[in-house]
């Protein structure tokens, strides 16, 4: 059948965002959590990685197996015996559905920062007014049922209308900061 259809959809169903801080004394914790679900993303990776037979799931070229599905001529369930050859796997290219991952969700701590104020006592002898030192981690944690890099694709991969499309693209990556405030 030659009529298009809709494969995936790369909106989520659900987004949530929770920043939160809590402050203790001279100490504040605050964090960013990210979750969304619900969205579908196509495979590029796994599709290229398939054709080259140099994913996993190719491991087993040359043994006989039964596909899924059903028989043209019945309708009744395959049964079939065939061989999972490399040229079979290269013809997966032309059904670019079978990469498309749904029902995906991610739960994400974005940031997560730890920062203390300096006591009085220790800063005022330099004439400051207020000193404090803070701990930054980004992209720290990562759940996600995506079986690519990172779900999280944005419009990073140069395609300006390729959202739900991971062709390749770079995951966020894991950043580490310290900062330190001074007033005087």
């Amino acid at each position: 059948d030659a009529t298009p259809k809709v494969i995936g959809d790369p909106n989520p169903d659900f987004n949530l965002g929770l920043r939160n801080s809590v402050r203790y004394r001279f100490a504040t914790l605050s964090f960013f959590l990210d979750y969304r679900s619900g969205f579908d993303i196509a495979n590029a990776p796994r599709l290229q990685m398939v054709f080259n037979g140099v994913a996993e799931e190719t491991a087993n070229r040359g043994e006989m197996v039964v596909f899924d599905g059903v028989k043209k001529s019945d309708g009744s369930v395959n049964n079939i015996q065939a061989t999972a050859s490399q040229s079979w796997y290269r013809q997966t290219f032309n059904n670019p559905g079978m990469y498309v991952e749904k029902d995906l969700y991610w739960l994400r701590l974005r940031d997560i920062n730890l920062s203390f104020e300096l006591p009085q006592k220790w800063i005022e002898k330099a004439r400051i007014a207020r000193a404090s030192i803070t701990f930054t981690g980004r992209n720290f944690l990562l759940k996600t049922n995506y079986t690519g890099s990172d779900p999280d694709l944005g419009s990073r991969n140069g395609l300006s209308n390729g959202v739900g499309v991971d062709f390749w693209t770079t995951p966020n990556t894991r950043s580490y900061a310290t900062t330190l405030t001074v007033t005087f």
